[in-house]
């Protein structure tokens, strides 16, 4: 009995006094990975800002390119073919080649 009462403060102050050598080292520890996740994060968020930025500036050099073109009669973005539209350029296509090739036949035969 007399054991078991002489061990008991000795392992209690033998944890603390071990508690209290780390625990400056888990402080500094502490503060360094939150500065470096807090250094993440700020450099995520700029990157975020930047990128948006971009999109903003391209989006506009489109806006702009897309005018242009409207005005030079060209195609632009928003003028983009549907499936109607495909198959109607087919079809004027493959009628534009048969007259080009009728008319070709036609000077063939006359200039026999």
């Amino acid at each position: 009995m007399v054991i078991e009462n002489a061990t008991a403060p000795f392992v209690g102050m033998g944890i603390e006094s071990f508690a209290e050598t780390i625990r400056p080292y888990f402080v500094k520890l502490s503060v360094m990975i939150g500065g470096l996740f807090g250094v993440y994060v700020i450099l995520l968020l700029a990157r975020v800002h930047y990128e948006r930025k971009k999109v903003k500036l391209l989006n506009d050099i489109r806006y702009d390119l897309d005018r242009l073109n409207m005005h030079y009669g060209l195609r632009y973005s928003g003028s983009r073919p549907t499936l109607w539209r495909l198959f109607v350029r087919l079809v004027r296509r493959i009628f534009s080649r048969r007259r080009v090739t009728d008319i070709v036949e036609k000077t063939r035969k006359k200039n026999k």
